[in-house]
């Protein structure tokens, strides 16, 4: 594993490249979390599928998943549950 900064380390395994917090959980704050060779990608905080600016997760056949700390949600229930978390602002 190489450490990129304070807190950031990139390990990279067979078919995919990983980011990892320094007690090893996956995690990037700036961007995908996990590389699939294949092209695919997923956003991870603190190891759990999420990010609120788009889907969470691009599959390799070029599909979408949307994740807010773990939990999965149709492209419309997280563009419902982001419209609430705004308006709590």
């Amino acid at each position: 594993m190489k450490k990129l900064g304070k807190h950031c380390y990139i390990n990279k395994h067979p078919g995919m490249t990983t980011y990892h917090d320094r007690d090893g959980k996956l995690h990037r704050v700036d961007g995908p979390a996990i590389f699939f060779v294949s092209g695919g990608h997923q956003y991870r905080i603190n190891d759990l599928i999420h990010r609120e600016d788009g889907p969470a997760v691009q599959y390799d056949n070029g599909t979408h998943g949307w994740f807010l700390n773990g939990k999965h949600y149709t492209e419309a229930e997280f563009n419902i549950e982001m419209q609430k978390r705004k308006a709590k602002q």
